[in-house]
């Protein structure tokens, strides 16, 4: 009996803590929307589900970047991120993930919004617009290259370098940033690493990871 009692209660309250949390986090992103609102999604539609799913996943949901920040922010497959993307989670940077990774990845997002298309206003991106939204990703994309392309492959920190760094994604290409821009890059990714709860380096690991960059970094 008490059983049947609970999971009536459950069944009659849950909507309503659920839609409760939809009108504050709402209200919340649309008062913090400042000078960014003409970018931003409207509140009605999109920022409630981002806002639960940071609430109830805060360490799950990786950082993102800005509207603003975006290459090309102006062309359509930016604001093609910004509108479907942004409905459930940070706004991704195209940096990252590699070129190669991309489509599959867009393909998981699809399908969950099929799934979440009756929820709240989730809105699924059509055929042009998934072309254009995977087109711009890949354009932007990580600069990545095979494990076994990789120069100095003889250096100490090489296998330090595969071993972290594919955790998350494709493997970067050293010479994609200069030597003093690696420690931030570097800085960045590991405080990734404690987000989405990955094993994190030690400070030795990490000089041995940053050295390699630093000798193999493209020119300034």
């Amino acid at each position: 009996m008490r059983k049947n009692v609970l999971i009536l209660w459950i069944l009659i309250c849950a909507p309503i803590i659920v839609a409760a949390l939809v009108v504050e986090a709402g209200q919340e992103v649309h008062a913090a929307a400042g000078p960014r609102a003409s970018l931003a999604p409207p509140v009605g539609q999109m920022m409630p589900m981002r806002g639960m799913m940071q609430r109830m996943m805060p360490d799950l949901v990786p950082p993102g970047t800005e509207p603003e920040n975006l290459p090309a922010p102006a062309s359509r497959g930016a604001r093609l991120v910004v509108q479907y993307c942004w409905q459930c989670h940070n706004l991704p940077s195209p940096s990252m993930h590699a070129a190669a990774e991309w489509p599959q990845i867009a393909e998981r997002m699809y399908v969950r919004a099929e799934r979440m298309s009756g929820m709240m206003g989730i809105e699924v991106p059509t055929p042009a617009d998934e072309d254009t939204l995977v087109s711009y990703l890949k354009t932007y994309a990580m600069k990545s290259v095979p494990a076994d392309s990789l120069p100095a492959p003889a250096s100490p920190g090489i296998a330090l370098f595969k071993d972290f760094c594919a955790q998350c994604h494709a493997l970067p290409d050293p010479r994609s940033h200069t030597a003093s821009a690696w420690p931030a890059v570097v800085q960045k990714m590991e405080t990734n690493m404690q987000l989405m709860h990955k094993r994190v380096m030690t400070a030795a690991q990490r000089k041995q990871i940053r050295d390699y960059l630093e000798q193999n970094a493209k020119s300034p």
